[in-house]
C-alpha cells in the first residue's frame, strides 16, 4: 500500500512538472500529498487547484482539513466557510463541511458557534456521525 502511494505521488509530481497549468493535476497531487502526510505540500497544491471551478469545492474542503490537522484553526475555518458558501447542508459534502466547522468551533471553545453548526446538520440528518451526541453535550 505504501509503495503504491509513493508511486502515485511521484507520478503526479511528474505530471505536474510536465503540465504545470493543469489545475486538475494539482488537485490530484494535493490529494496524494495529503494521503502521504505531507500537509504543507498538499496545501500548496490545493491552493493552486482552487482556481479550477471543477475542483474548487473539494480543494477548499481539503485545504480546510489540512489546516485543521496542522492546528491552524482560523485558516481552516476560513477555507471551510468559503466551501460552505458553495454547497448546501442537505448534501453529504455540506454536512461534512458543517461538521468540520463545528469541530473547529469546539477547539476554539466557541460552544454557541459549534452548536449552531451541528444544529444545521441535525435539522436535515439526525443520524449524521455523532452530531446528536454533540448537540446533547453542548446543550448540557
Amino acid at each position: 500500500q505504501e509503495e503504491l502511494q509513493a508511486l502515485e505521488l511521484s507520478e503526479y509530481q511528474r505530471r505536474v512538472a510536465t503540465h504545470p497549468t493543469d489545475l486538475s493535476l494539482w488537485y490530484s497531487l494535493g490529494k496524494a500529498q495529503q494521503v502521504a502526510g505531507n500537509l504543507d505540500e498538499a496545501i500548496g497544491a490545493f491552493q493552486k487547484a482552487v482556481k479550477d471551478p471543477k475542483t474548487r469545492l473539494d480543494s477548499l474542503t481539503r485545504l480546510g482539513t489540512c489546516f485543521f490537522n496542522k492546528g491552524l484553526y482560523d485558516l481552516a475555518e476560513k477555507q471551510l466557510s468559503a466551501a460552505l458558501e458553495e454547497t448546501t447542508p442537505s448534501t453529504d459534502r455540506g454536512k461534512s463541511v458543517l461538521y468540520n466547522l463545528g469541530l473547529i468551533a469546539e477547539k476554539a471553545e466557541r460552544s454557541q458557534n459549534a452548536f449552531d453548526y451541528f444544529s444545521r446538520i441535525y435539522e436535515v440528518d439526525i443520524h449524521y456521525r455523532d452530531v446528536a451526541e454533540r448537540i446533547d453535550a453542548l446543550r448540557g
